[in-house]
C-alpha cells in the first residue's frame, strides 16, 4: 500500500492554536505507526478556498505528523508552503493520468538535506501512475529544515 499528500499551509499556521488538553492518536496507514499528540490533529484547508470545479485531481488534505510548535522551530512556513505547492504540482500531473478514481497519501519524512517519500493508496489506482507518482515526488530538492518534519497530503482522483 503507497500514501500520498500536500496542500498550502502558511496562512493556517500563522492563526493562534486552540487549547487542548485532549490526547489524540493517528494510526498512519502509511508506515503503520501510531501518532500521540497531547492535543489533537489538525488537518489544515487554505484560508481561501480554491476553486476545484471541474478538476480531477484535488487535494483533501494535509496532517501534520510534526508538532506545530516543532514545526515552526524546524523549518520556515514559507518553505513548507512552498514545497507542498511543488508537491502538489508533481502530483497532480502524474494523478491526472489514473483512469478511475482513487486516493492518494503521501507521507514526507524531512530532515536536513533529505525527505524520504511513502506512499498508500485506496480504490483503482494503477500501478504505472503510482510509480510515476513516487518518482515525480522523490526528485523534489529537499525541504530545508534544521531537525526531522514528517507531514501528508491527501490527493483524490475523480472518475
Amino acid at each position: 500500500m503507497r500514501v500520498f499528500i500536500s496542500m498550502v499551509l502558511a496562512p493556517l499556521l500563522a492563526l493562534p492554536t486552540p487549547q487542548v488538553t485532549a490526547q489524540s492518536r493517528y494510526e498512519n496507514p502509511v508506515d503503520n505507526k501510531t501518532y500521540v499528540t497531547p492535543g489533537q490533529f489538525k488537518t489544515y484547508q487554505p484560508a481561501k478556498a480554491r476553486d476545484t470545479r471541474g478538476q480531477r485531481v484535488t487535494t483533501q488534505k494535509v496532517m501534520l505528523l510534526t508538532g506545530e510548535h516543532d514545526i515552526k522551530k524546524r523549518v520556515k512556513v514559507e518553505d513548507l508552503a512552498e514545497y507542498i505547492k511543488a508537491a502538489e504540482g508533481r502530483a497532480y500531473a502524474e494523478l491526472e493520468k489514473n483512469k478511475a478514481a482513487m486516493t492518494a497519501l503521501v507521507q514526507f519524512n524531512c530532515s536536513p538535506n533529505k525527505c524520504q517519500v511513502k506512499m498508500a493508496s485506496q480504490g483503482q489506482a494503477e500501478e504505472a501512475t503510482l510509480q510515476a507518482l513516487y518518482d515525480a515526488l522523490a526528485q523534489l530538492s529537499p525541504l530545508r529544515v534544521t531537525d526531522d518534519v514528517a507531514f501528508q497530503l491527501m490527493f483524490n482522483v475523480g472518475p
